[in-house]
């Protein structure tokens, strides 16, 4: 990397037993996001949505990320909670809807959590 971008960039050593310790956290950070999913996908549709929905979030958002081609997983993660929520016998275009909600609700979360980072800096 420091040939590549031609600067010296050190990174930390982490240490593997730490790092399990952190494990809980990452883990109650997708099941919360996921139980919020789960929750708005029944609020806006009046059909069954199983539970197992909330892992569609989740796993979405890890292979959107992952996706190296489109930035921030943009219509990747949206058709990949489309698809699992088909794969659910959620018809396609409440899937849909449920996935295009899906994206505004995540970014009014991240718009508020960046509104409330910026007011905290300035006091």
């Amino acid at each position: 990397m420091n040939k590549l971008l031609k600067k010296d960039y050190l990174l930390p050593d982490l240490d593997f037993s730490k790092s399990l310790i952190l494990i809980p956290w990452f883990l109650g950070g997708w099941i919360l996001w996921g139980c919020g999913f789960f929750l708005l996908a029944v609020s806006i549709t009046d059909h069954f949505i199983p539970f197992s929905a909330v892992f569609c979030f989740p796993l979405a958002g890890s292979l959107g990320i992952l996706f190296v081609f489109a930035p921030g997983g943009i219509g990747i993660r949206e058709g990949i909670i489309a698809g699992y929520l088909t794969l659910l016998n959620v018809s396609l275009p409440e899937a849909i809807m449920i996935s295009a909600t899906s994206r505004l609700w995540f970014l009014v979360g991240e718009l508020f959590i960046f509104i409330t980072g910026y007011l905290v800096s300035r006091k």
